[in-house]
This record gives C-alpha cells, sequence and structure tokens, in this order.
C-alpha cells in the first residue's frame, strides 16, 4: 500500500462487496512509511474492518522461510532497503534512484523523435518500456554495450545507443546519480546496524533483491560481484548470499497471499488489490 492508495483503500472499504463480517484486510506497508505517524495511525483505525498491517519486507522474506535478512527493493516510484531481524524491521534506508528517475535520465540522452504528438505521460510510459526492454547491465564496465533498434510504439525503428542502454547500470552501480551505489547502500546499511558479528553473516547471507528494477539481464551477476569485491577484505566470497526469485516483481504480494492462508485459515479465498 502506497501513500496515495490511503484514499483508495477506504474507497475498497466502502464498496459493498467488501463485508467486514466475512473479510479480513491484510495491508503490505512499504517500510519507508512505518515511520509516518499519520498513515500508520489510519491503518491502526480502520473501523468495523478485520485488518493486519505488516512491513512489505517481512512479507516478502515470509516467502523464502526467512525472519532475518536484507531486503534490496527497487521498484518504480521507490527504492529501499530494509534489515529485517527476528521479524521486525530495524532499520530502514531510502535509495535515491527509483525508476521514474531512470526514465528521465533516458528521456535526457536517448532523444527519440515521435513521428506524432504524444503527451507527456504517454512518453513516460514508452520511455519505461524501451528501459525496461532495452537497458542491460554488464559484468564490469569495460564491457561494450552495442547499439539496438528500437520497438516500440511511436520510436520504433530508431536506434538507442549504447550509453542510453547503460544508464541503468551507470545509475545503480557507477554513483551516476546517487552518492553511494546500490551494492556501497547496502552493505552500509548492514555494517551500520549492529557491531555483533554472527547478525551480519545472517544478514549478507540472506540479501534478497525484488522490484521490477532488479530484473535486468545482468543485474543479479553484477549485484554479487561487485559485493564479494566489496567485502572480500573482511570476509570470504562464499559469506555473501544474493536471493533473487525469477517471479520477485511479485514477491511482497505471494508473501502477503502465503502468510494470509496460513493466518487467516486455509479455506480462505484470496483477492489481492494493488492501490
Amino acid at each position: 500500500l502506497t501513500q496515495g492508495g490511503v484514499s483508495r483503500l477506504k474507497n475498497l472499504i466502502s464498496k459493498s462487496y467488501f463485508d467486514s463480517s466475512t473479510h479480513r484486510l491484510l495491508v503490505a506497508v512499504p517500510d519507508i512509511f512505518l515511520k509516518d505517524e499519520p498513515y500508520v495511525n489510519y491503518l491502526s483505525n480502520l473501523s468495523d474492518t478485520d485488518q493486519t498491517h505488516l512491513p512489505a519486507s517481512l512479507l516478502a522474506l515470509y516467502r523464502e522461510g526467512l525472519e532475518t535478512g536484507v531486503v534490496v527493493n527497487l521498484g518504480h516510484r521507490l527504492s529501499y532497503v530494509s534489515l529485517v531481524i527476528n521479524n521486525k524491521v530495524t532499520l530502514t534506508r531510502k535509495f535515491d534512484i527509483d525508476g521514474i528517475q531512470l526514465d528521465e535520465k533516458l528521456i535526457t540522452i536517448g532523444n527519440f523523435k515521435s513521428i506524432i504528438e504524444i503527451s507527456r505521460d504517454f512518453e513516460n510510459y514508452l520511455y519505461k518500456y524501451i528501459r525496461e526492454k532495452h537497458c542491460y547491465i554488464p559484468l564490469s564496465d569495460s564491457e561494450e554495450i552495442p547499439s539496438t533498434m528500437v520497438t516500440v510504439g511511436c520510436y520504433s525503428g530508431q536506434t538507442i545507443s549504447g550509453s542510453a542502454r547503460k544508464v541503468v547500470a551507470d545509475s545503480f552501480f557507477n554513483n551516476y546519480l546517487s552518492k553511494e551505489n546500490i551494492v556501497q547502500f547496502t552493505y552500509n546499511t548492514i555494517m551500520m546496524h549492529t557491531t555483533d558479528i554472527s547478525t551480519k553473516q545472517i544478514l549478507l547471507k540472506n540479501i534478497l533483491l525484488i522490484g521490477g528494477n532488479t530484473l535486468y539481464p545482468g543485474f543479479i551477476e553484477r549485484f554479487t560481484k561487485d559485493m564479494q569485491k566489496l567485502v572480500q577484505s573482511e570476509w570470504d566470497s562464499d559469506s555473501i548470499g544474493i536471493i533473487a526469485p525469477q517471479d520477485r516483481i511479485d514477491q511482497i504480494w505471494k508473501g502477503a497471499s502465503m502468510w494470509g492462508t496460513v493466518y487467516f485459515g486455509k479455506d480462505c479465498q484470496l483477492q489481492d488489490f494493488f492501490l
């Protein structure tokens, strides 16, 4: 549930098909909003509704059968890294880069020309599609990325350069748009939280990647390689464990469905709402 989804949640609850006598509500809350007092208070005071709200990272780890781990959530509108220890979110840090910023950067350097006049919203949608279809994460910065032909809508037939295809890699792994790249940011989040060696070892072994911006070809390999290189002076490379389910874009919803089945009863019928 995003902040903007609160008003839509009110509408959902008010709909005639949402019967408080037969329905139970499980709300997955982005960790970054857990300290937003008005937001949390609203969820806590939903009248006439049997509901539970849980941190999204806890639900993401729940799907993997984990109670302790690091969740790296890189989404279109929100990116953050959370530490979960014994089923409790102990630290959440917002990362500077999300999908919207990547699209804005791609618009700047892509320089595609539309044969028809289009709205800015539709332009953003097309660039998001181009980014997701054509961007690539090389294993090293020295790897050349070739240009390729765009195959979407009114930009079809135009060329996207290698540098434009590399905008995601530069942004997440080369401090292109932020002070720390995502690997440094994740590692520093772990190290700044605790001095307990055993806890650090568990966290490093359970790094869960979720969100649409982790789906680029080469992302997992580059993240793993850079993390192993970063920690090599203090930790053995085998101490790093990267978890990246194939359907990780739906990781939170899958975890919520599993949690709901267990805690609401195996006979319940699940229905997902993205708000």
